[in-house]
C-alpha cells in the first residue's frame, strides 16, 4: 500500500513540474524595436533605420514585421531582409505609410539570437516630428509576428521618433541609444497565465481524486 502511495506522490511532482516548464516556455517571448531610436534629419535627406530582432533564445522559424510611418514627413525608399533567415518572402514598400517584410527559415535550419532583421532607407520630406512604429496588438496573427514552433512569440516592440528639420538649420545627428517609444505587450499574456491557472485547477482537481483513492485503500487494507 505504501509503494503505491509514493508511485502516486512521484506522478504528481512530476506533472507540476511539467506545468511550470510549460508556462515558463509559454511566457517568454522575443522583440521588434528599430534602431536609431531617434534622430534629426533635414528636409531632403536620406537615413537608414535598423530592424532589431531579438528572439531571447528562443529558436524561430519566421518574422513579419509590419512597419507604419508617417508618410506626409517620411518616404521609403528600400527596404531590403536581412540573412536571419534563409527564405525572404517580402520586401513591400509601395503601400504608402507602410512597410512589410517576412522572412522564413530553411526546412533545416532555424533563427535564434539577436540580429538586423532588415534596413529600411527613408527620405525626409516635410520638418515636424515623424513617429515610426510597429504594427502590434498582443495576441493578433496579422500584424508583426515571430513565429517559434507555429507560436507568435512576440511580446514586446520599441518604435522611434525622428526631428525632419529645414534644410541649413543645424545638422543631422544619429543616436543609435536614443529614447524610444516601447509597448511591452507580452503576446502570450492571455495564454501563458490562463493555463497556468487551469492547470494548477486540474492538478488540484487530480490531486484530490487521488488522495481520496489513495485513501479509500487504505481503509480497505
Amino acid at each position: 500500500m505504501k509503494r503505491y502511495i509514493k508511485l502516486i506522490f512521484v506522478l504528481l511532482i512530476i506533472s507540476l513540474g511539467g506545468l511550470f516548464v510549460t508556462a515558463s516556455s509559454a511566457m517568454a517571448a522575443a522583440s521588434l524595436s528599430l534602431s536609431p531610436a531617434s534622430k534629426s534629419a533635414v528636409v531632403n535627406e536620406s537615413f537608414t533605420v535598423e530592424v532589431k530582432l531579438d528572439t531571447k533564445g528562443a529558436e524561430t522559424d519566421a518574422t513579419d514585421a509590419i512597419i507604419l510611418y508617417d508618410a506626409v514627413k517620411l518616404t521609403v525608399t528600400s527596404a531590403t531582409l536581412g540573412a536571419l533567415y534563409a527564405n525572404k518572402l517580402e520586401e513591400n514598400t509601395n503601400i504608402s505609410g507602410k512597410v512589410i517584410l517576412r522572412a522564413t527559415s530553411s526546412a533545416t535550419s532555424s533563427y535564434s539570437g539577436s540580429g538586423t532583421f532588415a534596413s529600411i532607407v527613408f527620405k525626409a520630406l516635410e520638418t515636424g516630428e515623424a513617429n515610426v512604429s510597429f504594427e502590434f496588438t498582443s495576441g493578433s496573427t496579422t500584424d508583426s509576428n515571430v513565429a517559434s514552433s507555429g507560436v507568435d512569440i512576440l511580446g514586446s516592440v520599441a518604435n522611434a521618433t525622428y526631428t525632419i528639420t529645414s534644410s541649413g538649420v543645424g545638422g543631422p545627428t544619429s543616436t543609435g541609444s536614443g529614447t524610444s517609444t516601447t509597448s511591452t505587450l507580452p503576446v502570450t499574456a492571455s495564454i501563458g497565465p490562463t493555463f497556468l491557472v487551469f492547470g494548477l485547477g486540474f492538478l488540484a482537481i487530480l490531486a484530490s481524486l487521488i488522495f481520496t483513492g489513495a485513501r479509500a485503500l487504505l481503509l480497505k487494507g
